[in-house]
């Protein structure tokens, strides 16, 4: 009887210690999101389920560590590129937690409109097409510089969207991108809101934003102004 409170005592007090030393307990979940994660250079954050920083997690991609960097990011650059279709496995360990996340690299959408070097007038809608071997997670569409976020998301199996060009550039080349992404196989103790955020682009589209030119009212308007001084 003594024996096996001796033995409780032990098993309670080496609980104690682990939970010290390896902070994380049972029931803790890790939101993981890559930003982004891709083919060569690995972009990702590490956070508790309150979005508090874990600055302190061992990172992995196929077997190639992944340093911490700052805050809660972590990135690193693989031996080699990757290509569509091979596996991409993501292991983070944080104290005696382990999750895991597994997915394969999508293929790289072809731009089949605007075609390169074209060019539209300012503030006409742009219309994106693509061709995909595979209906991934999702497309992201991207156009840059840009005044503001001109970027569009859209389900795996579209094929085409309108971007507005009212916010594009029109001093430099406005660079057009599709990007297919897949948001990852999760386990272990990972937040629904976790996304591996993987992605693979093929070869961009440079498009020329020519600028609106004044109305004739307008231009009359001025006219008037500087006769009236």
């Amino acid at each position: 009887m003594h024996l096996a409170r001796h033995q409780i005592m032990l098993v309670a007090t080496f609980a104690i210690v682990v939970a010290s030393v390896f902070p994380a307990v049972a029931g803790t979940a890790y939101v993981i999101s890559g930003g982004d994660t891709g083919v060569l250079f690995e972009h990702l954050n590490v956070w508790t389920s309150d979005f508090d920083p874990i600055d302190d997690a061992i990172v992995t991609i196929n077997g190639i560590d992944i340093p911490f960097l700052s805050g809660s990011r972590y990135s690193g650059v693989l031996d080699e590129s990757l290509e569509a279709g091979d596996s991409f496995t993501l292991v983070v360990e944080i104290g005696l937690d382990t999750v895991t996340c597994t997915d394969v690299v999508p293929p790289a959408p072809f731009i089949t409109l605007p075609l390169d070097g074209a060019s539209i007038a300012e503030g006409a809608p742009l219309l994106v097409e693509w061709t995909s071997d595979s209906d991934p997670d999702r497309f992201s569409i991207s156009a840059h510089p840009c005044d503001t976020s001109c970027r569009e998301t859209v389900d795996g199996t579209v094929r085409s969207v309108e971007l507005d060009s009212s916010e594009f550039s029109t001093t430099e080349p406005v660079r057009i991108s599709v990007y297919a992404y897949q948001e990852g196989n999760f386990s272990g103790p990972a937040d629904p809101a976790s996304n591996l955020n993987l992605r693979h682009g093929g070869t961009p589209s440079f498009i020329t934003v020519i600028p609106a030119t004044p109305t004739s009212s307008a231009s009359w308007s001025a006219v008037k102004a500087w006769f009236g001084r």
